[in-house]
């Protein structure tokens, strides 16, 4: 398999050179080439090809944020995933970039010089393969990768969509809300769906998006500023789920549904038992636990195999279940694993999920 070639950009002469170090020891991944700013950052993207661009934000002459608005220009598909300090301090900052195009974030542990920067080595191992191998037209199958970060490339799974008006007939459910449980590539996705789904979506949303602390608040309002047909909140405790509503698991905190009466609300809690927080498989445990069948509930793109049995638990109750198509996942993961369960009545790629959604929530509400 070709290497990943990753331009490095930072102003710090040790931090290039520290990170190009970590980029090198992975057998799948090549420092190609280093820049001290955005614009001479550019300069050798005219000039050559790059597979990855790790991407400060604090840097003299041209930033990463000045940097990611000329590069959009240059219609180039390079993933850009932000290393920066600014991802930790200025969650608003990180958010911005996410929107102008930047596809992921990692934090320096400690600053601009990060001297302890081995600390998210293996988050950038696992960043620049993902999005390396996304781009890459060696893979051509659905691939994850597993928890010694090899890369692990299956078989594509096939799935035959039935009609929505038949499934629709066979369940005849009357969905309160829709819950969605995300990861990797989580932000543009949801971006794109919340976009698709437009002003007349009637019903309201619980998402589980893997992200860390402080960042969920970031962009819950970038998403409400974005969107404003819908109220985009970070979920606080008793928050109540309501019609155009989006509620997004706090990060680094889980997020259940519970109920009273007819009224359905979200408790943040922490449960140590789940690696991931929020946990995608326990928010669809307690709505399976609290709702039943009157739900839709979807997998999209991620690592792993988080929501696949929480999904499953639903769609064996009854409720509709829907996993994002490999073509526009970042990465299968988790919607292979759910489809693998036999946890699915559809697999939608994300340009048509909103439409189908809209058509499939018509007959239901």
């Amino acid at each position: 398999m070709k290497k990943i070639d990753v331009l490095i950009v930072d102003d710090s002469a040790l931090m290039r050179k520290m990170i190009s170090d970590i980029v090198s020891l992975h057998p799948l991944l090549n420092p190609k080439d280093t820049a001290i700013n955005g614009k001479i950052a550019l300069n050798k993207i005219s000039r050559n090809d790059y597979d990855v661009i790790l991407l400060d934000i604090e840097m003299p002459v041209m930033d990463g944020i000045q940097f990611l608005e000329e590069f959009s220009k240059l219609g180039k598909d390079i993933p850009v995933i932000i290393l920066s300090s600014f991802a930790q301090k200025g969650a608003e900052i990180t958010i911005k970039a996410l929107s102008l195009g930047a596809k992921d974030f990692i934090t320096k542990p400690s600053g601009p010089i990060s001297l302890d920067i081995e600390k998210v080595k293996n988050q950038i191992f696992e960043k620049i393969l993902v999005w390396g191998l996304k781009k890459s037209r060696e893979v051509k199958s659905p691939f994850d990768l597993d928890t010694n970060l090899n890369v692990v490339v299956e078989d594509k799974i096939t799935f035959e969509n039935p009609p929505i008006l038949s499934v629709v007939e066979r369940k005849r459910i009357s969905p309160k809300f829709v819950a969605i449980g995300i990861s990797t590539g989580g932000p543009p996705a949801i971006r794109k769906l919340l976009s698709d789904l437009g002003p007349d979506f009637p019903l309201g949303i619980v998402i589980a998006q893997h992200m860390p602390e402080f960042f969920t608040s970031e962009f819950a309002k970038s998403l409400n500023n974005a969107y404003p047909y819908f109220e985009v909140v970070e979920a606080r405790d008793f928050d109540v789920i309501s019609p155009k509503k989006v509620i997004i698991a706090k990060g680094g905190h889980h997020i259940v549904v519970n109920r009273k009466d007819d009224t359905y609300y979200v408790r943040v809690i922490m449960d140590e038992r789940f690696t991931f927080r929020p946990s995608v498989d326990l928010l669809f445990d307690s709505i399976a636990d609290n709702v039943g069948r009157d739900v839709i509930g979807i997998v999209m793109t991620g690592m792993g195999s988080d929501g696949a049995r929480g999904l499953k638990k639903l769609h064996d109750l009854g409720a509709i279940t829907i996993a994002q198509g490999e073509k526009s996942s970042t990465i299968f993961g988790m919607p292979k694993s759910a489809i693998k369960l036999k946890a699915v009545d559809f697999v939608w790629e994300l340009e048509e999920m909103g439409m189908n959604l809209k058509h499939l929530v018509s007959y239901l509400v």
